[in-house]
């Protein structure tokens, strides 16, 4: 059965795979460049202990999402300029 409404988002694979793997090369990148900032912080975010480790073990998982981020949309700039549609 056809449906009325047509999906203006069709899927497609190789786009969320590129922004996948972007993705997870920036976060390795992030890590192995900061490891030693992040292993100093360690010993304060677990065991958590109080609301203050709670707080920072936030703060470092989200400061962790922007490098991901700014490489998906690169990564969605550089897939409509040489891939396109």
């Amino acid at each position: 059965m056809d449906s009325a409404f047509e999906d203006p988002w069709s899927p497609d694979r190789r786009r969320d795979a590129a922004r996948i793997g972007a993705g997870l090369l920036a976060l390795a990148v992030t890590v192995v460049w900061f490891r030693e900032p992040l292993a100093a912080v360690w010993p304060l975010v677990y065991p958590p202990t109080d609301t203050m480790a709670a707080t920072l073990a936030l703060v470092v998982v989200f400061s962790l999402f922007l490098p991901m981020m700014v490489a998906a949309g690169l990564v969605d700039l550089l897939y409509d300029r040489f891939v396109g549609e």
